[in-house]
C-alpha cells in the first residue's frame, strides 16, 4: 500500500466511523476472478455501499453489484461509463510536497 493509499484508506475509515459503519478493505491485484470472489464475500452480510479502485469490472462483478442495490463508488481512475458514482483524483508535485486535489 502506498502513502497515498494509506492516507486515503484512514480517510474513508474515518468518515465511515462518524456513520457508525464499517469499513473493510481486500485487495484483488485488478484480477477480476479475485474481485469478484472478494465481492461475494464482502456482500455476504448486507452491506451499505462499495467502494472500488478498479474500472474494469468483469460482467459477474457488475451482474452482483446490480442486484444488491446499493450506492457503488469507484475511484482513482475515471471510468468511461460508471457503475454509480466515479471520483477522480491528480497528484500534484511542487517543491517536494505532495498534494492531492
Amino acid at each position: 500500500m502506498t502513502q497515498y493509499s494509506h492516507k486515503l484508506w484512514m480517510a474513508c475509515r474515518a468518515l465511515f466511523a462518524l456513520q457508525d459503519m464499517n469499513c473493510f478493505l481486500t485487495s484483488t491485484n485488478y484480477d477480476p476472478t479475485v474481485e469478484e470472489d472478494a465481492l461475494r464475500a464482502l456482500l455476504a452480510p448486507p452491506s451499505d455501499g462499495i467502494v472500488l479502485t478498479s474500472t474494469s469490472h468483469s460482467s459477474g462483478v457488475k451482474n452482483l453489484l446490480k442486484s444488491v442495490n446499493i450506492p457503488v463508488v469507484e475511484i482513482w481512475q475515471l471510468p468511461s461509463q460508471p457503475l454509480d458514482i466515479a471520483v477522480g483524483f491528480r497528484i500534484f508535485k511542487r517543491d517536494m510536497t505532495w498534494r492531492i486535489t
